[in-house]
This record gives C-alpha cells, structure tokens and sequence, in this order.
C-alpha cells in the first residue's frame, strides 16, 4: 500500500537502491580514480634506465642460451642485444647469438623478446635517448650456470 502522504517513509527497496547508486557513484568516481593513481605510481616506480631494462631482460637470454647448450650441445660464443624502437609507444629487443658444435662449425641463433610500452619500462631520460636514436646495442655476455 502506497501513500501519497509526503511524510511517509520511502519502502526499503528504495533506500537500497539508492545506497547502491550512491555505492557504485562513489566506486566509479573515487576508487577506481584511487586505483588509477595507485597504479600509476606502481609503473612510475617500476620505471629503468636501459641499462637496467637490459639487465632485467638478461634472464631471457641467459635462459635461452643455457638451453640451446644443453640441448644442442653447443658453446656460446659472443651475442649481441639490440634494443629498438618498433613504433611511436613500443620497443623490443632482438638477439643475435653465435655458438659453435662439436665440430666447431658456427651456429647463428636469433630470436626476439615480446613487445614493451616505452613509456611504461623506461624514466622519462630514458625515453628520449632511446627514441632519439631509435636502437642501441648491447654485448650479450656469457651466462653464469
């Protein structure tokens, strides 16, 4: 039964349901800016020379070359690593590694890493060398087992 007595009390469906928009309004509005914030923050702590970029991504390698070793029964030699601007917001590197086998005929490996967001791996002084000169090299050292 419903009155149209301006002083009656509003059914309880009605409160909840404006708890809830006020809920939602209040997630949508304060909480997910306060997740945005939050994760901003994580990215720009995250943020590496490229010099420190290369060396997180060195466990790739090193992998890849312990691998190849064993499997293959190979010997690394020498390697390079080459950090390069793919397009205007992502990098990736490229590896180029030589191994000899048993009879020491050489042996050319090349493989790439995923694709990175710039902005999100690299500081701000970091960005603009890279982007500058478009790629840098790197020697790829032999792995520590």
């Amino acid at each position: 039964m419903s009155s149209n007595n301006p002083n009656s009390q509003p059914p309880v469906n009605q409160i909840l349901n404006d708890i809830q928009n006020v809920y939602n309004s209040f997630k949508k509005n304060v909480l997910d800016e306060n997740a945005k914030q939050t994760l901003s923050k994580l990215v720009e702590l995250n943020r590496k020379s490229i010099e420190q970029f290369i060396n997180v991504q060195s466990n790739q390698v090193d992998s890849y070359i312990i691998n190849s070793q064993r499997s293959e029964n190979l010997i690394f030699i020498a390697g390079h690593a080459l950090l390069k601007v793919i397009s205007e917001t992502e990098m990736q590197i490229f590896f180029d590694l030589y191994f000899q086998d048993k009879q020491e005929q050489w042996v050319n490996k090349k493989f790439h890493s995923e694709k990175f967001f710039i902005r999100d791996e690299l500081t701000d002084d970091a960005f603009v060398q890279l982007t500058s000169v478009k790629e840098f090299k790197f020697d790829v050292e032999p792995p520590k087992e």
